[in-house]
């Protein structure tokens, strides 16, 4: 019997950060925006500290519309009692000399806007690449899509090649060795 394979076109959350994870979560659900859970994830927004550190730039980029965005930062405020970034109109001085990260891909010069899950490498949205990572769950298979570089997609991709390839043979190598036992039962009849 083989095995189910289930497609999963959002990002599931890592087992690493549950903790956190569920925090962040939890404060979606207040927010009415647990659908989002996901979507947040996959761009890298992974604790409540992290979305608590989003400006308006950051929420436009993963889709957030007006009333989410309100409602989003309605909730920030009562669990901090005190005004959001994307709120914030001015500078303050410790960030007005900062540059934004850059993408870390060749000679980019691009602002990164996500990162490699397995390298950790900042990527702009040019260079970021979506890399399939298969786990099994008892009988059934999920496919996690994560953000990554070029490189470690190229990696995923040829370690899955060899996998598949290691399983050909050793089926193969299950009938040839199922044949010739039952061949030799036949002819010994």
């Amino acid at each position: 019997m083989t095995n189910p394979s289930v497609s999963v076109n959002e990002v599931l959350p890592e087992v690493h950060g549950a903790a956190e994870e569920s925090e962040l979560l939890k404060l979606l659900q207040n927010a009415g925006l647990e659908e989002w859970y996901s979507k947040f994830l996959s761009f890298g927004y992974e604790t409540v500290e992290d979305v608590q550190g989003m400006d308006e730039r950051c929420m436009e980029e993963i889709g957030l519309r007006g009333g989410h965005r309100i409602r989003l930062e309605r909730v920030l405020q009562s669990q901090a009692g005190k005004p959001t970034q994307a709120h914030t109109t001015t500078a303050r001085p410790e960030n007005i000399h900062s540059q934004p990260p850059l993408c870390q891909q060749g000679n980019c010069k691009q602002i990164a806007g996500s990162k490699c899950r397995e390298c950790n490498k900042l990527l702009c949205l040019v260079h970021v690449s979506t890399i399939q990572k298969k786990e099994s769950v008892g009988n059934t298979t999920v496919i996690k899509d994560i953000p990554g570089c070029s490189a470690c997609k190229k990696a995923c991709e040829d370690a899955d090649q060899r996998r598949s390839i290691i399983q050909c043979a050793v089926g193969v190598g299950v009938l040839i060795i199922g044949g010739g036992i039952f061949g030799s039962m036949a002819s010994s009849m």
